[in-house]
């Protein structure tokens, strides 16, 4: 039995003027979309035979409910060009699309929400409810308070994502809050904006090992707040910080932005820009290493490395970015210790870089996965199947890197021309490889 439609009980939404553009709206390429992908998403959660109860009318309320994503305006007092944010709010509504989750994406979770509110509606308005029924309207109530969180969250975290990506710490640094349009008698979609604002970065100079060398201010991106200058707390520093500070303004050197495109070679500069922020918008935990301040750098809980740090009249300014493999972290003296290579072995064999890992075919060389797992840096190979800039691929040989540590050849001091020649042999059988396996 159909339910009955919500013009029976709100006479006010019933004017000509809405009926009207209603019964436009049914028949746009923009609706019978908007159906086909709600009807796949409620079958998804068990919700369709609740759609096929409504009247043809409120089946087209879903749509009058649903939540639009605008583009996003600049804050008041900011210079944001307009052609730049109607980028951004293409590239948000394309991703809000993309599958996230068991083939669900941010948009079916926002169609949800949609439809448990009219839902709710449409069974609270009755006027004689059983006590199943009674029920039934505590559940939806439940359901899309639960909807609209989780769509709330995904949405800040898209966002926060997008800004991230192209935020330039050296340059400047975006941030957004969220606003929701109010729902007029004669309107009843929510429209969701994004609200812009910048923080421009000035380059500082501070003397660093004798020499002056340009720092920039690490922000705090906050999420749907407006974002602030980061900082550390001292005592995480322990004894070996003997300042007056509470806490230590947070810096970053261009060099460590340098070695972490380097040495993080398969992401691209969008997913690097978003692990730095998550990296430092909340560091916990410092350790101190021989005589170095390391900020543990990690990629979905796998540690990949370190920011080292130090701090410089009074400023905790990172100076560099090792991975896991290099000398100057527990890890890689575990990784020398176990493979006996030593210091330029790590940049020869390309084993600072992640494009390194991504190639590696564990099956093949077991005893290089060995060492890896007795140095406590196997998971590297795990996470670095999982994101790939195809054009950062770089030459490797692990043949000739097994035979190298089985022989113990660990001289710290290689001549260059044996570098040249033997990279040369190395580049040539990787491409005769490649040759072979097309």
């Amino acid at each position: 039995m159909k339910t009955s439609s919500l013009t029976n009980n709100r006479m006010s939404i019933g004017t000509i003027g809405v009926l009207d553009r209603m019964k436009r709206e049914k028949k746009s390429p923009a609706y019978k979309k908007y159906r086909i992908n709600l009807i796949r998403t409620l079958k998804k959660y068990g919700f369709y035979e609740k759609y096929q109860e409504l009247s043809d009318f409120d089946k087209m309320m879903v749509y009058e409910f649903r939540v639009v994503i605008h583009d996003p305006v600049c804050a008041p007092g900011y210079d944001i060009a307009k052609r730049d944010l109607r980028g951004l709010g293409k590239i948000l509504r394309s991703d809000i699309r993309k599958e996230i989750t068991d083939g669900v994406s941010v948009y079916d979770f926002m169609q949800m929400w949609s439809f448990l509110s009219l839902y709710y509606n449409v069974i609270d308005y009755r006027t004689h409810k059983t006590e199943e029924m009674e029920k039934e309207v505590e559940r939806i109530k439940k359901l899309r308070k639960n909807f609209r969180e989780i769509t709330d969250n995904l949405l800040m975290f898209f966002i926060y994502n997008i800004m991230a990506a192209i935020s330039d710490i050296t340059r400047e640094i975006y941030h957004f809050t969220i606003e929701d349009d109010n729902i007029s008698e004669y309107q009843f979609k929510i429209g969701i904006t994004p609200v812009l604002r910048v923080l421009y970065q000035r380059t500082q100079y501070l003397n660093i090992d004798g020499n002056k060398r340009p720092v920039y201010r690490m922000p705090y991106l906050y999420i749907n707040s407006e974002s602030d200058w980061n900082s550390i707390d001292s005592s995480l520093l322990g004894e070996s910080y003997t300042g007056e500070y509470d806490k230590l303004d947070l810096y970053i050197q261009s060099h460590a932005l340098k070695r972490m495109h380097e040495r993080l070679d398969i992401y691209t500069n969008d997913v690097q820009n978003i692990n730095i922020w998550k990296n430092t918008n909340n560091i916990e935990e410092i350790i101190f290493y021989k005589d170095n301040y390391l900020i543990p750098y990690n990629v979905d809980k796998v540690r990949l490395g370190y920011l080292l740090a130090k701090v410089v009249e009074d400023k905790f300014v990172i100076t560099t970015f090792l991975l896991i493999t290099h000398f100057d972290t527990p890890e890689g003296d575990r990784f020398k210790e176990v493979t006996g290579l030593g210091f330029t072995d790590i940049s020869y064999w390309k084993l600072d870089r992640m494009s390194t890992f991504k190639s590696f075919n564990p099956d093949k060389y077991p005893r290089i996965a060995e060492y890896l797992k007795k140095a406590e840096i196997y998971n590297v190979l795990e996470i670095s199947k999982r994101t790939l800039n195809k054009d950062s691929i770089k030459d490797a040989d692990f043949d000739m890197l097994r035979n190298y540590i089985i022989k113990g050849h660990m001289s710290d001091k290689i001549q260059e021309k044996n570098i040249k020649h033997k990279m040369s042999q190395v580049q040539q059988m990787w491409k005769s490889e490649q040759l072979l396996t097309e």
